[in-house]
C-alpha cells in the first residue's frame, strides 16, 4: 500500500518534519490510517518514531519504500484526488437527481477547499533536497531518460519552448473559420510522426469531415477530392498501399479519432484515455466540451468553459499527459485588424489563459503596404502567453488546404512574398 510505504519511508529516514506535514485525509485505506495513528500516538508519547520492531510487535507492517518520499507523497495526492472526485460525481448525481441546487454548491466547494488543503503543504519545500532532485530530473530529460517531451513541429514554438509535457494545456485561439482546426490537425501528425499515439475528440465534426481531413494532410492530397467524391481509381490505389505501409511502420505513432457532434464531455473524454492511453490529447472545439460537474451554479456558456479548463487541467496533472484544444477569440478579439489579439479576447479568457501553459493566436496576414488585403494563403502563429519561454513573438505559416501545405515560412521568404503581393507564381520565378 502506498500509503504503508510512505509512512516506512518516513521512520526510515526518520523525517517528523514531513510526518507533521502529512496531511491523515490522503490516507484512504482504514489499515494505513491505523499505522498512521499508532506512529502520531507513540511519536507524541516519547518525541520519537517507533522503530519497525516495535511496529511489528503490535501487529503493524510496513511495506519496504526504495523510492524517495516525494514518489510516495504525489502517489497519495493523486490518488485522494481521483478517488475524492468519484466520490463526489456521485453524490453530485444523487444531488442532481433530488434537484437540490444547494447540495451542488456545498458538495463541489467541499472537495475543492479539501484538495486545497492537501496540495498547500506542498508549496513548502526543502532548498537542497528540492534543487537535487531538479538537477536529477533535468539530467533524466537531457539523457532522455525521463518522461517524453514531445515537439509542435514549428521550428519557431520548438525553439521558444520545452515541448509538449504531461500536465499542462496548450490553446491554439482563433476567429471563427481561422483555420484552428487545420492547425490543430497538423500539429497533432506531426506529434504523431515522432511515435506518439495520438488521441482527437472534435466538437464540430462528424468522422467524414475529420478523416478526410486527416488523409489530405498525412498523404499530401486535396481532401476536397475526397469529400465531393472525386476520388479516381489511380488515386484510390494510390491511397490505399500508402495507407498499408503507414500501419506496418514500426515507430510510426497512431492516431485515434473520436469525432462528437457536441454531445461529450470530461467524463467521457476521461473514459477514453483510461482505455486507450494516449501520450497526447487534442481537443477541436474545446469550447462545446460539457464539465464533468457543475461546481458554478450558472448555465452562462462562458462559465461552462472555465469548469471544463479547470477539469481538464486536473485531469493531465493526475494522468501526466498533455492535452492540446482549440478556443475562440470574442468578437472583439476576432475583428483587431493588423493588430496582434490579446489573452483578455478569449472567449472564457479569466481561466483559459490562466491555466495553459502556452497560448498561440492564430491571425490573418495583411499586406504592410495597403494594410487592407489579406494574404489568404498564409496565417500568423502569435504567441501571447510562454509560461516556459519567450511570449509576445509571431511567425508565418502557409495557409493552403488544396495542397496540405502548413509549413513554417522562413522569414526572408515573408519578406519577398510582401513584395510579390504572395503571389506564388511570381515567388517560384524569382527563386528559380
Amino acid at each position: 500500500m502506498i500509503g504503508k510505504q510512505a509512512l516506512r519511508k518516513l521512520i526510515d529516514t526518520n523525517d517528523t518534519v514531513a510526518f507533521s506535514k502529512l496531511n491523515r485525509l490522503i490516507l484512504l485505506d482504514p489499515i494505513e490510517q491505523e499505522a498512521y495513528d499508532y506512529i502520531y500516538t507513540h511519536y507524541n508519547q516519547y518525541d520519537k518514531f517507533p522503530d519497525v520492531t516495535t511496529l511489528e510487535a503490535n501487529n503493524i507492517t510496513l511495506g519496504e519504500a526504495p523510492e524517495p518520499y516525494i514518489f510516495y507523497k504525489s502517489a497519495l495526492i493523486n490518488r485522494f484526488k481521483v478517488q475524492s472526485y468519484v466520490k463526489l460525481n456521485t453524490e453530485v448525481a444523487e444531488a442532481y437527481k433530488k434537484q437540490d441546487g444547494e447540495a451542488i454548491e456545498r458538495l463541489s466547494n467541499e472537495y475543492l477547499t479539501v484538495c486545497t488543503s492537501v496540495t498547500d503543504s506542498d508549496s513548502v519545500l526543502e532548498e537542497n533536497l528540492e534543487l537535487q532532485r531538479y538537477l536529477d530530473k533535468s539530467l533524466a530529460i537531457s539523457t532522455g531518460k525521463a518522461g517524453k517531451a514531445w515537439k509542435f513541429g514549428w521550428p519557431s514554438l520548438d525553439k521558444n519552448t520545452v515541448g509538449i509535457r504531461g500536465g499542462n494545456i496548450y490553446a491554439f485561439v482563433g476567429a471563427t473559420n481561422a483555420g484552428k482546426t487545420w492547425f490543430l490537425l497538423k500539429t497533432m501528425l506531426n506529434v504523431a510522426d515522432q511515435g506518439a499515439k495520438c488521441l482527437i475528440l472534435s466538437l464540430e465534426m462528424t468522422g467524414d469531415d475529420l478523416w478526410p481531413r486527416l488523409i489530405g494532410l498525412r498523404y499530401k492530397v486535396d481532401s476536397m477530392i475526397l469529400q465531393k467524391g472525386e476520388l479516381d481509381n489511380h488515386l484510390y490505389d494510390s491511397l490505399k498501399d500508402k495507407i498499408k505501409n503507414q500501419s506496418m511502420q514500426v515507430g510510426k505513432g497512431s492516431i485515434l479519432a473520436v469525432a462528437s457532434a457536441m454531445k461529450q464531455g470530461v467524463n467521457q473524454l476521461r473514459a477514453i484515455i483510461e482505455e486507450h492511453k494516449p501520450d497526447v490529447v487534442f481537443i477541436d472545439a474545446a469550447y462545446l466540451l460539457k464539465p464533468a460537474l457543475a461546481r458554478k451554479s450558472s448555465d452562462n456558456k462562458w462559465v461552462q468553459i472555465s469548469d471544463t479548463i479547470e477539469e481538464l487541467k486536473t485531469m493531465s496533472e493526475i494522468k501526466d499527459i498533455p492535452i492540446i484544444c482549440n478556443y475562440q477569440y470574442t468578437a472583439e478579439g476576432s475583428s483587431r485588424r493588423n493588430k496582434n489579439p490579446e489573452n483578455n479576447q478569449i472567449a472564457g479568457s479569466m481561466d483559459i489563459s490562466r491555466t495553459a501553459s502556452l497560448v498561440v493566436g492564430i491571425v490573418n496576414v495583411v499586406n504592410k503596404e495597403d494594410g487592407e488585403t489579406s494574404v489568404k494563403d498564409s496565417k500568423a502563429l502569435v504567441v501571447t502567453k510562454n509560461r516556459q519561454g519567450p511570449a509576445d513573438f509571431r511567425f508565418e505559416v502557409n495557409f493552403k488546404p488544396s495542397l496540405s501545405d502548413f509549413n513554417e515560412i522562413p522569414p526572408n521568404n515573408i519578406m519577398l512574398s510582401q513584395k510579390l503581393n504572395a503571389d506564388p507564381n511570381a515567388m517560384m520565378n524569382i527563386l528559380s
